[in-house]
């Protein structure tokens, strides 16, 4: 038989201590605490007294415009949507922003605060790489059989 992973002495949703055997990914028994013993060879993991609690979802962040652990920036901006757009563009051409390492770092942070799942957006915002895409996109619609966008880190669908 595998082994299980038991996590003992934990409160589920705030209630009386209970034990509670995970199988593979799966919650398979909750008893009340001390109530069975887990296997030799079973993980133990001590809740100490703890709130147990399924993992929290974020549903809505922008993990690519986080300035996560760095210095506060403060966005005093115009009303206009292309006023904050702009305003993202230079702060990010003068700050060196590096999306993908402010994501994973705030990701992490959601993982290490108890949230299992996110909904993220990334900008909708032309970037060199979607303009590129869609100029293949259309080049290919015009000429089908032609050799289009031969850059190997972008191609559009038709090409």
């Amino acid at each position: 038989m595998e082994s299980s992973t038991w996590i003992v002495d934990a409160r589920p949703f705030g209630g009386a201590p209970a034990d509670v055997r995970i199988a593979g990914t799966t919650i398979d028994v909750i008893l009340p605490h001390g109530e069975r013993s887990p296997a030799p060879g079973d993980v133990v993991i001590d809740g100490a007294g703890g709130l147990l609690l399924p993992g929290f979802v974020e549903g809505h962040t922008h993990l690519d415009k986080t300035t996560w652990a760095m210095p506060w920036y403060r966005n005093a901006v115009g009303p206009r949507l292309v006023d904050r757009i702009e305003n993202e563009r230079r702060w990010r051409a003068e700050s060196s922003h590096d999306a993908g390492h402010a994501s994973r770092a705030l990701a992490l942070e959601f993982l290490r605060r108890g949230t299992t799942r996110l909904r993220t957006h990334v900008d909708s915002i032309l970037t060199r790489a979607c303009a590129i895409s869609k100029a293949c996109a259309r080049r290919a619609r015009r000429s089908p059989m032609s050799s289009t966008c031969r850059s190997s880190r972008f191609r559009s669908r038709a090409s």
